[in-house]
C-alpha cells in the first residue's frame, strides 16, 4: 500500500497531473488517489510497523485520523496485537480521540471550554435539523457569563 501511494505520488509530480487526471488514466476515482497518497503521512516506522503487524489499508487510513504520531504508533500497536478488525480499530481510534479532546478542554481557558461548548451544540442541534426537527437557539452573554435559550420542536 504504501509503494503504491509513493507510486501514485511520483506519476503525479512527473507527469504535472491533477489527482483526477490520474484517476481517469488508471481506471481508478479521484478518492481513491487522495486515500492513498493520504497514507505518506506515516513516518518510516509506522508503515514499518504497519506492514509488521499485517494491518490492511482500510486499518491505516483509520488509524491516520489520530494526529499525535506517539498515540497513533500506541494505536497501531494495540490494532496489530489485538489482532482487530477494522470496526474494532474504528471504535478504539473514536475512544482515543474522545479521550484527547477531553484532555484538551481540561487544559482549555474559560472561554475556550464556552467555544467548544457551543461548537458541540451547534453540531447536535444541526443533527436535529437533520432529522426534520426544528430548533432555536439565543446566546446572550453578560462577562463571562453565556446564556442560552434553546428551543426544541
Amino acid at each position: 500500500m504504501f509503494d503504491e501511494a509513493a507510486s501514485i505520488k511520483k506519476m503525479l509530480g512527473m507527469r504535472g497531473m491533477t489527482q483526477a487526471k490520474l484517476a481517469g488514466v488508471l481506471g481508478v476515482s479521484q478518492p481513491y488517489i487522495a486515500n492513498k497518497l493520504r497514507l505518506l503521512a506515516y513516518s518510516d516506522e509506522e508503515r514499518r510497523r504497519i506492514l509488521e503487524l499485517g494491518l490492511s489499508e482500510r486499518h491505516a487510513r483509520t488509524l491516520l485520523r489520530i494526529k499525535d504520531t506517539r498515540v497513533r504508533l500506541e494505536a497501531i500497536e494495540t490494532c496489530g496485537r489485538g489482532k482487530m478488525n477494522v470496526a474494532r480499530c474504528e471504535i478504539l481510534v473514536d475512544s482515543i480521540l474522545d479521550d484527547l479532546g477531553r484532555e484538551a478542554i481540561r487544559e482549555a481557558s474559560h472561554t475556550e471550554r464556552i467555544i467548544s461548548f457551543e461548537r458541540s451544540l451547534e453540531y447536535s442541534l444541526s443533527l436535529l435539523g437533520e432529522f426534520g426537527i426544528r430548533t432555536r437557539v439565543d446566546r446572550k452573554a453578560y462577562g463571562e457569563r453565556v446564556y442560552f435559550s434553546i428551543c426544541i420542536g
